[in-house]
């Protein structure tokens, strides 16, 4: 078997990224589309070619920034690694992430990071990347309400919603993105089943895994967070309703080297 060749995409590779894509991860053709439209504005994309044939990607988001107080440190957003199946486990993987990496550095970008797949991936990201500390996070989950309480929340447009948000965490640090990542939140959480919602005091973005409704963000008073989540079962139809709130003890989730990052930091905008 010939040695990969690894460089960075152009448009031409557009169609082999959107299959391998789906067949890696199952989202619609619409969505990932969506995510190839923003990308040349958000970021970039790195591929390995192997005997003429699209062998794995790794994608970079550049339009991150770490928001903590008067400080702005741009970050970068390694995501959609994949790799074809028979040409797994040849370090494909982590060369791509490496590029990748090594793309956002060269962009400015202070801080790298990921939210890798599964457990066992952490230490390959910090071998080929460098991303040898992590964010922790817990579950908090809710079932749907039997009073049948209404969700609270309207659709917004990713413009609405990114304001919103940046109104929200105005005094919190947290990771703001540009409002063409928003569209693509948008776009993925409306075909899985949900959408991104605001109302005065808070924003949401939701979409169905299953029986669940998972909230890839929940910004609201922590009082209200509980019967937003009910709401959204109910809504969706759904078992339960979870997101995931940072905390110092839970499960390992976002992957990063860099600058310093205050464990309780937003970060969410993560595009599981």
């Amino acid at each position: 078997m010939a040695e990969p060749v690894f460089r960075e995409y152009t448009s031409a590779d557009i169609p082999a990224l959107i299959s391998l894509w789906i067949n890696t991860f199952g989202d619609s053709s619409e969505t990932v589309t969506c995510f190839y439209n923003v990308l040349p504005y958000i970021g970039s994309c790195f591929i390995a070619e192997c005997e003429g044939e699209l062998a794995g990607m790794a994608s970079v988001l550049t339009d991150l920034t770490l928001n903590y107080g008067s400080t702005r440190t741009k970050c970068a957003y390694i995501y959609a690694v994949a790799t074809e199946s028979r040409f797994r486990g040849k370090g494909i993987g982590g060369t791509l992430s490496c590029m990748a990496a090594d793309y956002g550095r060269e962009h400015g970008s202070e801080i790298i990071s990921t939210l890798p797949a599964n457990d066992s991936l952490y230490s390959m990201y910090a071998k080929t990347a460098g991303l040898d500390n992590a964010l922790r996070r817990e579950k908090f989950s809710a079932s749907p309400s039997s009073a049948g309480r209404a969700f609270p929340l309207r659709p917004a447009s990713p413009e609405e919603y990114n304001r919103k948000r940046k109104e929200l965490l105005a005094d919190v640090s947290h990771i703001s993105v540009s409002d063409r990542s928003i569209a693509f939140l948008k776009t993925l959480c409306s075909e899985n089943g949900g959408d991104i919602f605001i109302s005065d005091h808070c924003c949401a973005a939701m979409y169905v895994i299953e029986d669940s409704v998972f909230f890839t963000e929940l910004l609201c008073p922590d009082d209200e967070k509980a019967g937003l989540l009910s709401s959204g079962a109910a809504l969706s139809k759904k078992k339960n309703a979870y997101c995931y709130l940072p905390s110092e003890a839970g499960e390992r989730s976002i992957a990063y080297s860099g600058g310093p990052v205050y464990h309780n930091t937003v970060w969410n905008i993560t595009f599981e």
